[in-house]
């Protein structure tokens, strides 16, 4: 994630770490994995794909106008993380 000068709270850090123990555990358990779950989580992907895609766009028109992008910066950030780790799960 960029610094965008954002503090993350101990709620952040929380969030964050249950991702990565959750990616671990799916990626152990994905043989076990139902065609919906699958579906789920590949529907999810590219819906923060694209809004990643979306906010970087808009990343990049703040930043253009000299405009503080702090929040975005932030949010493209985290939606960039996420979709990583979900790749990752997808990939076990």
């Amino acid at each position: 994630m960029k610094n965008s000068g954002a503090v993350l709270t101990q709620e952040d850090i929380a969030v964050v770490e249950e991702l990565d123990v959750l990616t671990d555990y799916i990626r152990g358990q994905a043989s076990k994995m139902g065609a919906q779950e699958v579906r789920f989580l590949v529907d999810t992907y590219y819906e923060i794909q694209e809004r990643r895609k979306s906010s970087a766009n808009q990343e990049r028109a703040i930043g253009e106008a000299g405009e503080p992008s702090a929040l975005v910066n932030y949010f493209v950030g985290l939606d960039g993380y996420s979709e990583k780790k979900i790749r990752q799960m997808l990939q076990a």
